[in-house]
Formats: structure tokens, C-alpha cells, sequence
């Protein structure tokens, strides 16, 4: 166990204490020394408590006192993981070599004693950790008994924590409540309500955050009767709110400067029992919405999927070149598309395009591009104008996001290639031999992305044997289970070793040498890619 010894805003020891007693005082001799007159010769000892399989202090000395998480010391107490002793000046703070249950110590010594110092607490703070019991009277218990009937019925997160809300004002004649609750059990509060007596809402309280680390991360219960730095509040409390062992928020109430209204340890005590009722009922809520939500965004995905299936060639066109495509569904919903013409006058186009947002939305743009690429390709545009004409489209609208894509058009009878591409999209030319040309390396900037994007349109020359693939950034993206990502350059390479097979055959062997990563949602992201060759 380690005791770090604060004295005002400084640490001035650390001392690990083992199996041996370690003694306090203002003894030169003693394991913890403590140089004041305040302080008794011999004030106190830290032991091995066997029956608890931990430690506890005793106080030793009669005209000196000791405070142990801001009671009393009068005989002796178990020493927990975060508690605090304070004698004079001087604060212990009791760290643990490995929290309870066996994971590691929350934090370093010194990181816990920033957080700590910030905020010191007022002589006459009430600090409780998890009680075993709590005592309340008639009166609360009926109390409680309103908060379970008020809030039973709530189905609504927002509207459940307006109702806990008024409740804490009116019960403890607050001037402000406060709620937070986070959904990641390490997060931020990313959920947050407040209320002040007059019905106004409030933003976080400027308290909160010398209280949040001490509740969160310390499991401190904490009144404050008396705040001499606050010209404006004079009193406060704030408790976890805890599910189980998981910390599931906070709650904060204050009252403002008024003579002879502050908070005690009664008021504590009663915060803590209803702070019991309402996590429980917050935590019902948060699993109830989180359950429609995902009704929602899984109804949102199949529509998505719906679009993205509706626009995929059902077929490729067989046209003196062989063609083949592929498309892996990312874990996140469709966002990828790929089409392919045989214009009249023999030129073979294609397109693959990544769009980001919101599936649905990702999806209606799929419909516009694709549209937009046909009307194109039949009148007869460059790669860049088509390019061009998309990228105003797209930051012409509102909320549109950022497209990866590139643009190819193709002639079977002499191998001219003209493309364009923008973003992160992967062109590649493979030559008979398994040599490997980067085409999309000079490449412009994602559509709609900015209107000031310039494109241009490049040629190059698809030899007999040759092989022309392009892949969407899910390609590079996409992990084995043991989370390594497959990279652009590991998948060039291994289209390369496949060079002189037809399209079909290049693919598929391609995707079965990579099935570690090929495999159902390794990647947030679409993965596709489209393979032209001339044979």
C-alpha cells in the first residue's frame, strides 16, 4: 500500500507500507513524520488488519485528533483504496497496490494528487465512501417513495431527468440541481441536465469541476456545509450515480448564500438513497434508448443497403475486355459504388466511389452520382469535366459530404486510357510481367470538398495482358482479427503476384490469399474493387 503525505498544495512523501506497523506522529523516528506541534508525538499507527485482509489506522494519541474521510477518528478504521486522513495540515492519501478485484490502481500518484489539489475541501467537509447502511427518517423515506412513483412511469431519458430534477430541488430546497451521465464508463458526461429553483436551465455548474474527479473516479460522497471561496453558493453536495460497479454519472445540488441553511450529513445521506433510485431507472432508460436506437439506425442501414443494391450492375457488359468486380460490406452500412458502361462508340466507362455521412444520405448521393457519371458518359464528357460538374454539385448542397472516386474510360481496340481520380481511391496498372504502375498518385483532392478543387484528366496505355484495378479506400482499411490492417501496398502486391490471369481469376485469388482480411465487416467501410483487362 501507498500512503502519499500532502501538506497544503505540496506532496511531501510517499511511503509504502507492508506488513510491519508504520507509525505517525511528530517523532523524528516515526515511519511517517509529520514536523508540527499540532501533531502528536506518537498520533497514530497504521496496521496490518488480518480479519479484513487489508490495513486500518489507529488513532493513538487522547488531545490530538484525526480525521478519517472528514469523521472522527476515535478508535479505528479500514483503510480503502482513495481515502483520506488528515491530521493538522498534513492529508494521507491511501492508494492500494491493485484496486479491489485485482485491476490496477486508477491512475499515478502524481497525476491523482494534480486532480486532488485543485480542489481541496473545506475543514468541515463530510467525504463518505460506499456506505453499508443508510439511515433515513419517516419523512424521507415517503420522499423516496414520491421520487420511485414520479419517475416509474418515465419512459423518455430527457424527460425522466427533468422530473428527478425537480424533485432534488423541492426535497432538499435546492437553488440548482445537476445531472450528468456518461456512456462510456471511463467518458466524459456526455448527457446533461440542470435546473435552477426559478425553472431556468443551466449549463454545468462552475463546482462541478473540482467535484467530478473526487465522485467519478474516487467514489466520493461528498457535502460541502460551508464553501468560504463561493461569494455565491454557500453549500453543496455531490454523489456517483452507480449501476452495479459501473459509474453511470453524478449528481450536484447547491444552495445559494443564505445564513444558517446549509447542508449536513443528514442531507447526505438522503442524496445517496435517492441517487440509488434514480440510477437505476436512468440506467432502464439509457438501455431502453439505446435499444431504439438501434431499431433505428439498423432500419436506417437497410434502407441504405436497399439504394446501394438497387445501383449495383446486376451484370458487366462483355466487350473485348474481361471485367470483375467485387464488394465487401463494411461494419458502418453502404457507402461504396461502382457502375460500368459500353458506350456507342465502343469506349468502355467505369466508376468507384466512396461517399461519407450518414448511410441514407451516403446513399441518395450514390443514386446522384451514378446518375450524373451516365448522363456524362453519354454526351461524351472528360473524366475532369465529369469531375468537375460533381464536385459543384456536391458543395452546392447543403450537409453534402466528401466523395473518393475516380473516373476511367477505356478503348478495348486500342488500349487508351483516360481517367481522373480525387481522394483516396486506388488506380493501379499491372503489365504482363507483374509490374505495377500507381495512376492515382498525382490525384486531386475529394470531391466536394472544396469548389476551388481543380482536375485533370490523365491518359495512359493499357497494353495487351495488362491489367487495370481500382479499389476504394475500405480496401486499405480492412483488419484480421488480430486488428492489423491490410494497407494499400500488401494489396498491390498481391494483385501483382496474380498478373496474367484473367480479371475474374486475378480477383478471386486476391481475395482467397487475403481472407484474413477479406472476411464479413473487418472494416467500418465499404470495401470494393474493379478489375479491367485486356486480353
Amino acid at each position: 500500500m501507498r500512503v502519499l503525505v500532502k501538506e497544503g498544495q505540496s506532496m511531501v512523501a510517499e511511503v509504502r507500507v507492508g506488513k510491519d506497523p508504520v507509525t505517525i506522529g511528530s517523532d523524528p523516528s516515526s515511519g511517517i513524520h509529520l514536523p508540527d506541534m499540532r501533531v502528536g508525538t506518537h498520533h497514530a499507527v497504521i496496521l496490518r488488519d488480518e480479519s479484513a485482509d487489508g490495513w486500518c489506522i489507529r488513532q493513538l494519541s487522547t488531545t490530538h485528533r484525526t480525521y478519517h474521510n472528514g469523521q472522527t477518528l476515535t478508535d479505528k478504521a479500514p483503510l480503502e483504496s482513495h481515502d483520506e486522513v488528515q491530521i493538522a495540515d498534513y492529508v494521507l492519501l491511501i492508494y492500494h497496490d491493485t484496486a479491489r478485484g485485482g485491476g490496477e490502481e486508477t491512475g499515478s500518484s502524481l497525476e491523482e494528487l494534480a486532480k486532488i489539489t485543485q480542489f481541496p475541501l473545506p475543514d468541515d467537509a463530510v467525504i463518505r465512501r460506499e456506505p453499508e447502511r443508510i439511515s433515513l427518517h419517516r419523512e424521507q423515506l415517503a420522499r423516496l417513495a414520491q421520487l420511485t412513483a414520479s419517475i416509474s412511469s418515465g419512459q423518455l431519458l430527457r424527460h425522466v431527468m427533468d422530473e428527478m430534477l425537480k424533485f432534488l430541488l423541492d426535497a432538499f430546497r435546492a437553488d440548482r440541481a445537476w445531472l450528468g451521465l456518461r456512456s462510456d464508463p471511463k467518458g466524459p458526461l456526455d448527457v446533461t441536465a440542470g435546473l435552477s429553483r426559478a425553472g431556468e436551465l443551466l449549463a454545468e455548474p462552475d463546482m462541478l469541476e473540482n467535484l467530478q474527479h473526487r465522485c467519478l473516479t474516487r467514489l466520493q460522497r461528498i457535502c460541502l456545509p460551508s464553501l468560504p471561496n463561493s461569494p455565491d453558493t454557500q453549500t453543496a453536495m455531490a454523489v456517483p450515480l452507480l449501476c452495479g460497479a459501473r459509474v453511470a454519472g453524478m449528481v450536484y445540488l447547491d444552495r445559494a448564500a443564505r445564513a444558517g441553511d446549509a447542508f449536513s450529513g443528514v442531507d447526505l445521506d438522503f442524496l445517496m438513497a435517492c441517487s440509488i433510485v434514480m440510477a437505476r431507472h436512468l440506467e432502464v432508460c439509457r438501455a431502453e434508448e439505446d435499444r431504439v436506437q438501434s431499431q433505428k439506425a439498423g432500419a436506417r442501414r437497410e434502407v441504405a443497403l436497399g439504394i446501394q443494391s438497387r445501383l449495383t450492375p446486376s451484370s458487366l457488359p462483355e466487350i473485348g475486355l474481361q471485367l470483375a468486380a467485387y464488394r465487401q460490406d463494411g461494419s458502418e452500412g453502404g457507402c461504396d459504388l461502382y457502375d460500368v458502361l459500353h458506350l456507342p462508340n465502343k469506349t468502355v466507362a467505369f466508376l468507384v466511389a466512396t461517399i461519407g455521412g450518414d448511410e441514407v444520405e451516403a446513399a441518395l448521393q450514390m443514386a446522384q452520382i451514378r446518375g450524373a457519371f451516365r448522363v456524362g458518359s453519354l454526351h461524351g464528357d472528360a473524366p475532369h469535366v465529369f469531375m468537375r460538374e460533381l464536385n459543384w454539385l456536391l458543395t452546392a448542397g447543403n450537409g453534402q459530404s466528401d466523395v473518393d472516386v475516380a473516373v476511367v474510360q477505356l478503348r478495348p481496340a486500342k488500349g487508351t486510357v483516360h481517367y481522373c481520380a480525387a481522394g483516396d481511391v486506388g488506380l493501379v496498372r499491372i503489365d504482363e510481367k507483374g509490374d505495377c504502375e500507381d495512376l492515382a498518385a498525382a490525384g486531386s483532392a475529394a470531391a466536394g470538398r472544396s469548389r476551388d478543387t481543380t482536375y485533370e484528366t490523365r491518359t495512359a496505355d493499357l497494353r495487351t495482358g495488362d491489367s487495370l484495378a481500382c479499389f476504394s479506400p475500405g480496401v486499405a482499411e480492412l483488419a484480421n482479427t488480430q486488428g492489423q490492417s491490410l494497407g494499400a501496398e500488401r494489396f498491390i502486391e498481391s494483385l501483382c503476384d496474380c498478373f496474367g490471369q484473367s480479371a475474374s481469376a486475378m480477383l478471386s485469388e486476391v481475395v482467397s490469399d487475403l481472407g484474413a482480411f477479406f472476411r464479413r465487416q473487418a472494416s467500418p467501410r465499404d470495401a470494393t474493387v474493379f478489375v479491367a483487362r485486356r486480353p
